[in-house]
């Protein structure tokens, strides 16, 4: 029995290279927000893997999009407001930046600002997330494939033409790539404010059938970050539409992988925001809390998995891992 189980974890250590990654964080999206739009018809129920993921670091107690974003990109933990930096300033190498060197397509996706912490903990190294400016010339810097989101605020069309980058302000096709599409000056309305540009999965859609078009594999993050902005408003109605949003874009999404068997998906949350709860609508907080928060995976998941640096350590499996 006992070398029955010891050949079990081992097999379940194995994590099978995928062809291409896709990353979906629902900022600020707990369990109880999950389960208010699972009884609107959520996806959440249709993943075979699923668990539950710490969110506190040695740091911060308290975690804030910056600092959790950076766990999962880099696999190390540093202050709140730091972007893949440590306490004292290192650089902290993204997965995604190993990707992008490795030769894939990488993609960053949010219906927040481009340059907002949770994207940004990707391909900026700052001490500060506010400074951004400088995330705007990370992001010029990256290399990567293509971007998509708010914020146009903090990018002008000859500079970011000149590192390389298409400039758009629409999705409409083609677009080719390298491409920086930023269609609002900062975040996007949302679905309360505008259910027919508030959607998130157009924007999605739009994205991977570009990268598809391309040769090669990809891996690519997919945000919604007005989630957190309802858990700080104390707003039930916010977080049930914002994350059926994110559900609807997690739908298509999990379609299109359960064609392609090469490729994976996962779904999770930064950290949760205002303490909410799906019976009564009510919060305990207009803060973020050290809540767990839910992985969903289309591929088995490791038995050590526990916290947000071992979710980075997955990602790096399935992107690198010997095929």
């Amino acid at each position: 029995m006992k070398r029955l189980l010891t050949l079990f974890c081992l097999l379940n250590a194995l994590v099978a290279r995928a062809d291409s990654v896709i990353l979906v964080i629902g900022d600020g999206m707990g369990f109880e927000a999950m389960k208010r739009a699972q009884d609107g018809g959520g996806p959440w129920s249709a993943f075979p893997y699923f668990t539950a993921i710490e969110t506190t670091n040695p740091f911060c107690g308290v975690p804030d999009s910056a600092s959790t974003a950076t766990a999962i990109a880099t696999g190390i933990f540093t202050e709140n407001g730091m972007l893949a930096v440590t306490p004292d300033g290192a650089v902290l190498r993204t997965v995604a930046e190993e990707a992008r060197d490795r030769g894939l397509r990488v993609g960053m996706f949010t219906n927040d600002e481009i340059t907002g912490a949770t994207p940004a903990a990707f391909y900026a190294h700052q001490p500060s997330r506010r400074a951004m400016p400088e995330i705007a010339v990370d992001l010029l810097r990256s290399g990567f494939s293509l971007f998509m989101g708010g914020g146009r605020a903090w990018f002008e069309t000859d500079k970011t033409r000149a590192a390389g980058y298409a400039w758009r302000t629409d999705i409409a096709a083609p677009l080719s790539l390298p491409t920086v599409v930023l269609l609002w000056n900062h975040e996007m309305p949302g679905l309360m404010r505008d259910p027919a540009t508030g959607r998130l999965l157009p924007l999605v859609q739009a994205a991977v059938e570009a990268l598809e078009k391309g040769p090669g594999d990809y891996f690519i993050m997919v945000e919604n970050g007005l989630i957190d902005a309802a858990g700080h408003n104390n707003d039930a109605a916010g977080i049930e539409a914002e994350t059926r949003n994110l559900g609807e874009t997690v739908g298509w999404l999990l379609e299109r992988v359960q064609r392609k068997p090469g490729m994976a998906l996962l779904v999770t949350a930064d950290h949760e925001t205002g303490g909410f709860d799906c019976l009564t609508g009510a919060f305990q907080t207009k803060g973020h809390t050290t809540r767990p928060v839910a992985l969903l995976s289309t591929r088995p998941l490791p038995v050590s998995l526990s916290d947000q640096t071992d979710l980075h350590r997955f990602l790096k499996e399935l992107l690198f891992a010997p095929k």
